[in-house]
């Protein structure tokens, strides 16, 4: 029983630091730009689902922000957020 307790409690932890890490995205996301904070986003999300898969985070992260691109950049035109000062130069350098 005490194992279940444990898993329990630590769920609704996860669950919570998700929910925070989420509203820190949403937050910062205009300022700081797509490109440079949702791949901080998706690795410390991944992190805190699943440890177990670590060697998949990088094509995770690669895959999920070209679909987005694709989806949201080219076929939608719904313009991503490019960040203020040295965040909008660097998604403009990278050509976003």
């Amino acid at each position: 029983k005490d194992e279940r307790a444990a898993e329990d409690d630590t769920s609704w932890q996860k669950a919570l630091l998700a929910g925070f890490l989420i509203l820190g995205y949403i937050i910062l996301l205009k300022p700081v730009g797509f490109l440079v904070l949702t791949p901080f986003f998706i690795v410390t999300l991944m992190l805190l689902i699943k440890r177990e898969r670590i060697r998949t985070i990088p094509i995770t992260v690669i895959v999920i922000m070209v679909l987005v691109y694709i989806i949201f950049g080219k076929l939608l035109y719904v313009p991503l957020p490019k960040g203020f000062g040295i965040f909008h130069d660097l998604s403009i350098f990278l050509g976003l």
